[in-house]
């Protein structure tokens, strides 16, 4: 049974300035880290259930829980909505910064914007001008954004002439503003509608306008990656939980890992050769990991895991 501290739930929450803090079935809170809630009106979520005599911090323990009214995307069950939070879509919630959250509040402005032009326009009597920004918002004048994987623009524009096109090709990352995008431009689409969409989407992470030619490479390194990051969590973390890890702790440690070791590579001049070699030091514990992984052929896999994805992305079109 693991113990969330007071300085655990500082931490999980922010300093108190957000919630909810979710806390599962083998962690139970200090008297402390209960009072710091119930002091800053953290909401506590328990995933798996509340544990049997456990209450709402400051409850007393007399008070039943209420039947769940929202899901959030981690999973956890909500009976209220904390203000912090809004609607995705029905009952499920997401923090109000939420890149999709952050789109719509573009898009309403935009609208908004473009519904006082024509006010404006009627008022002064254009009325042309007025029906013609009517149809800005509309299917004739909208910037078409595809992520279908595999379909070219020249398809694209075949299948819907004059349009304004722009060809996409996101990764699940950009669910937590750190993705990697991948953007390039029809033969109708100005560098105004290239920029509108950088602006609007800054929020997922890096974007990077390419030559339609890398597409589909660049989808398979960057938008199927995430699957193979993912195994490569789990394994280390398998690995861990053999040699006496719990598998919590273990996962946790492999993906901070993971991140710090990507931070990185990006950084400016940094290779992942002389990353690696620095790590490495003579007859040490790393070398000797890294000469298990090259035996089992681990760099020719994970080309492999790219290539099969590259072409398999090549024949969706």
């Amino acid at each position: 049974m693991a113990l969330l501290t007071e300085e655990d739930v500082r931490r999980m929450s922010d300093n108190g300035a957000r919630g909810p803090v979710v806390v599962n079935r083998d962690q139970v809170l200090t008297p402390g880290a209960k009072d710091y809630l119930r002091e800053h009106r953290v909401e506590v979520v328990y995933p798996q259930g509340r544990p049997e005599g456990a209450a709402k911090p400051g409850s007393g323990g007399a008070e039943a829980p209420s039947a769940p009214r929202y899901q959030t995307l981690f999973g956890a069950a909500l009976t209220e909505k904390p203000e912090h939070m809004t609607h995705l879509k029905g009952n499920l919630l997401v923090f109000k910064d939420h890149p999709r959250i952050a789109f719509r509040g573009w898009i309403d402005a935009l609208e908004a914007e473009i519904t006082l032009a024509q006010q404006a326009a009627a008022g002064e009597g254009c009325p042309a001008l007025a029906e013609e920004l009517g149809g800005v918002i509309g299917e004739a004048e909208c910037v078409l954004v595809s992520m279908l994987a595999g379909v070219t623009l020249e398809r694209l524009e075949a299948l819907f002439p004059g349009k304004r096109i722009l060809r996409i090709m996101p990764n699940t990352p950009c669910a937590v503003g750190s993705g990697m995008l991948f953007l390039c431009r029809g033969s109708l689409a100005a560098e105004q509608d290239a920029e509108a969409f950088r602006q609007l989407m800054a929020c997922a992470g890096r974007i990077d306008e390419i030559p339609e030619k890398w597409m589909d490479a660049a989808s398979a390194v960057a938008g199927c990656g995430p699957a193979f990051a993912y195994m490569f969590v789990q394994a280390l973390a398998d690995g861990g939980v053999e040699c006496g890890l719990p598998r919590a702790k273990a996962t946790e440690y492999a993906a901070q890992m993971l991140l710090g070791s990507a931070q990185m590579v990006l950084q400016p001049g940094a290779h992942p050769e002389k990353l690696k070699d620095d790590v490495c030091s003579p007859g040490g514990s790393t070398i000797a990991g890294v000469h298990a992984l090259e035996n089992a052929a681990f760099r020719a896999a994970c080309m492999d895991a790219v290539t099969a994805a590259y072409e398999r992305t090549k024949g969706l079109g």
